[in-house]
């Protein structure tokens, strides 16, 4: 079984998911707010997400749901939107429609298998053409 999350109804649904990338970098992290509590009086109600700016990343910066705007697919790295859909085919294969189609119809199997080997593909070309800009050695 498949966890799920359930939300109370007077809160409203959240504009990003987990794993999701935005502008800033990949969401890590949500929080909501409802009016009713001293932070949601305080520094305003509603969702918020905790952003992982890098991979490399140290620190996670904190955005409100109205700071923060969709990604656009031109503005982020093409390594990302791979790692992207890479996570969206691992959670469509999860999916219970999924499962109920693949065993009435062995060909979802293997158009998944060629998004998947298109896509390490694909990535093994970028990172093989990726040089450093900077080299550093140690004397």
């Amino acid at each position: 079984m498949k966890p799920t999350i359930t939300l109370p109804y007077e809160w409203t649904y959240p504009r990003f998911a987990f794993g999701q990338q935005t502008h800033q970098g990949l969401v890590i992290g949500l929080e909501y707010l409802p009016d009713s509590t001293l932070l949601g009086d305080t520094i305003g109600a509603g969702w918020r997400y905790s952003i992982l700016p890098h991979s490399s990343s140290r620190f996670l910066k904190h955005f409100k749901g109205e700071d923060l705007p969709h990604c656009h697919s031109e503005s982020i790295g093409l390594s990302q939107l791979i790692n992207h859909t890479q996570a969206l085919i691992a959670q469509i294969v999860e999916h219970p429609d999924y499962k109920r189609l693949s065993a009435q119809d062995k060909q979802f199997d293997s158009s998944v298998v060629a998004a998947k080997t298109a896509l390490a593909y694909l990535s093994s070309k970028i990172n093989s053409q990726h040089k450093p800009l900077l080299r550093l050695e140690v004397v």
